[in-house]
């Protein structure tokens, strides 16, 4: 009458099992949630959209970034998320470059030689590798004209 059924053993292994099966896919769940790369694109998106010289600044919650001509993609601990353009192409503005210090606010003029030197610098950062990079705490968007020569230059 107090003897131990020949299953019970066997169902606590199981509870065990699945217990510590639980635990591993809660605890390897994102604390939070992806960066809202939606919110940046939008940002972009209303800069590339007007005609005439704008700006804008937006900070960013990321850890990693990738911009491209198209689209942007935001990393972090909570995961990765893409948005895409819909004005563009824009150009990317590589870090300590002449077209980063035109997007912080610099005038083409002072940064490069001829409205011809921009516009070679335009398509060697649209047309060049876009690899993840170290996101720092804000995103500089900027449409900018240089003679005959326009871009939306998005950088840090």
């Amino acid at each position: 009458m107090n003897a131990v059924p020949a299953d019970g053993p066997f169902v606590w292994i199981a509870l065990l099992v699945v217990s510590a099966s639980v635990l591993g896919v809660v605890t390897a769940l994102p604390s939070a949630p992806p960066p809202d790369a939606a919110r940046v694109a939008t940002a972009v998106d209303e800069v590339a959209a007007t005609d005439h010289a704008a700006s804008a600044i937006v900070p960013l919650e990321a850890t990693k970034i990738r911009v491209e001509t198209t689209e942007i993609g935001l990393r972090d601990a909570g995961g990765t998320a893409h948005a895409s353009f819909n004005f563009g192409p824009v150009t990317p503005a590589p870090r300590d470059s002449a077209l980063s210090e035109v997007a912080a606010g610099a005038t083409p003029a002072r940064a490069f030689d001829s409205p011809s030197a921009f516009a070679a610098a335009l398509e060697r950062a649209r047309s060049g590798d876009h690899d993840w990079e170290p996101a720092g705490e804000e995103l500089r968007i900027r449409r900018v004209q240089y003679g005959e020569v326009e871009g939306v230059l998005v950088g840090q």
